[in-house]
């Protein structure tokens, strides 16, 4: 049993502490138990998507991100990572236009820049990959990430250091 009682809000609560510290599996296990006691619960599917993203099977994270969209099309973070799902599946074209969803809701998502630069990567399209690198720098994220595509990116586009 959850620690604040046998109720949805506190399996989610003990599945994202699990999820947190890093244990996936716990995780799993009280994000489950929560849909188990409120199938609407749309917060609890979404991070069980992040879980089975995190464990490296994109097909049930898409699933359950898909089941998350079809009733809040318009929830930023379930939508980035969609597109992280989709990423991780090859189908960077449907990818693509998961990130340039968020880019209409959020301009300036320096995440959904990112992933558009990963999807452009995936295709091959080398200038185009640093070119949205370069605008998710500009934006803020310049985490490993993005200096990681970027100089992978222009080395494959034959550009000098950037």
């Amino acid at each position: 049993m959850a620690f604040g009682g046998e109720n949805a809000e506190s399996y989610y609560d003990e599945g994202l502490t699990a999820f947190i510290k890093g244990d996936v599996d716990a995780a799993l296990g009280f994000l489950k138990r929560a849909l188990e006691l409120d199938p609407d619960l749309l917060a609890a599917r979404h991070q069980l998507g992040r879980c089975y993203l995190r464990l490296g099977q994109p097909g049930l994270a898409v699933d359950y991100l898909q089941q998350v969209l079809t009733r809040r099309p318009d929830l930023v973070p379930a939508r980035l990572d969609l597109g992280t799902a989709l990423l991780q599946q090859g189908r960077a074209d449907e990818s693509r236009r998961q990130f340039s969803q968020v880019l209409t809701l959020q301009a300036q998502n320096a995440r959904a820049q990112l992933g558009l630069a990963q999807a452009a990567f995936q295709e091959g399209n080398w200038p185009s990959a640093v070119a949205l690198a370069q605008t998710a720098r500009g934006q803020g994220a310049a985490s490993f990430a993005v200096l990681l595509l970027l100089g992978r990116a222009a080395k494959l586009a034959g550009n000098e250091p950037v």
